[in-house]
């Protein structure tokens, strides 16, 4: 009898264990199904961001258990903190919110301690699209044969505010590299302030170059813009290998003449180009079947042929994990280097 009834307890153990994983499934599924979802993302509704948000929200729903249905939303201002902020603090925390943040969010802890709300570090990641990079753009008429030629003139950049990317990179130059950029914010997006560069209100601006954009500027002779620096982890030619891009253009973090310069310049970066939050608090159950959904669409032959057909970047996207390995990396940088990463920025 004892026998027997440790043969039912070990059997009873073993079906409970197996049944674990189903009923989680089944749970998640029964939350999301018949549930509407929001992918929030920080820009505005025009340009490249808003495209892949809505690329993404059209095919991952399929994905996720009990395939909710997703609403693209827009929740812009501060540099991308207004969007942050909210998701942190006063969205649902149950699983129905998400947020594509824009990039460089890593860093506004640094700049802006009073005015985030949110820990980087707690904040749920679900993973990256596409890493992208940043240049600092020019017209020809400018007279610029390279990035050092801004240090014997004052090159005016139109930007949008100075939590962003097209504020904090040119900063970083003129205080690291001694170049004379004139930092023009204001401008409400990266359409704007290129527009801006277009009709002679500003010399350029710095910032990215969605895919959907490259081949009109670049594939023309002569090129009707042209890049004097260029800030990512790679190189653009390792980045988007056979695209019609210039390849001969310096990558920031190298120009730097110490260790501390190029941690300090490698601060400014697009890794997170299209990356995906959640709040904290979120069930991990939920969390990690999103987290699954993504890691799927991004190998989705429907997914891709969206992208391709829109013409849309999709370069080394990045697990949940990948992304909070990352951001961890980024809050450890050294106070000294933040130190001076808020001194020039704040300039």
């Amino acid at each position: 009898m004892q026998t027997r009834n440790c043969i039912l307890s070990a059997t009873t153990v073993a079906l409970a264990m197996g049944l674990s994983a189903p009923v989680q499934a089944d749970a998640v599924a029964d939350f999301y199904k018949g549930r509407q979802i929001s992918f929030t993302h920080t820009g505005g509704a025009a340009g490249g961001f808003a495209v892949y948000t809505r690329i993404l929200a059209d095919h991952i729903a399929k994905h996720i258990p009990g395939n909710p249905n997703i609403i693209v939303q827009f929740k812009r201002g501060g540099g991308g903190m207004v969007g942050m902020n909210y998701m942190y603090n006063a969205a649902a925390k149950d699983g129905s919110y998400f947020l594509m943040p824009l990039p460089g969010v890593e860093a506004q802890p640094f700049l802006y301690p009073k005015k985030v709300k949110f820990d980087i570090t707690k904040t749920q990641w679900v993973g990256n699209v596409t890493q992208m990079q940043s240049f600092i753009t020019v017209r020809p008429d400018v007279g610029l044969k390279s990035w050092k030629d801004a240090k014997k003139k004052v090159v005016r950049l139109s930007a949008s505010g100075k939590g962003s990317e097209t504020y904090i990179m040119p900063m970083l130059m003129n205080a690291v590299l001694g170049t004379k950029f004139k930092v023009i914010t204001g401008y409400k997006g990266i359409m704007k302030a290129t527009l801006a560069m277009e009709n002679g209100e500003s010399d350029g601006r710095a910032g990215g170059w969605t895919a959907n954009m490259r081949p009109a500027w670049f594939k023309t002779t002569p090129h009707k813009v042209q890049l004097i620096v260029q800030s990512g982890a790679v190189p653009v030619k390792q980045l988007y290998p056979g695209q019609a891009m210039p390849s001969n253009v310096p990558l920031l973090k190298d120009l730097a003449k110490s260790e501390d310069d190029k941690r300090l310049l490698g601060l400014v970066t697009r890794v997170l180009a299209r990356a995906v939050a959640a709040p904290p608090g979120v069930p991990k159950a939920r969390i990690d079947a999103v987290r699954a959904a993504f890691d799927k669409t991004m190998k989705d032959p429907a997914y891709l042929a969206d992208m391709k057909k829109r013409k849309m970047a999709i370069e080394n996207p990045m697990t949940g994990a990948e992304v909070a390995t990352y951001i961890n990396g980024v809050a450890s940088t050294p106070k000294r280097i933040v130190d001076r990463y808020v001194a020039a920025v704040k300039q």
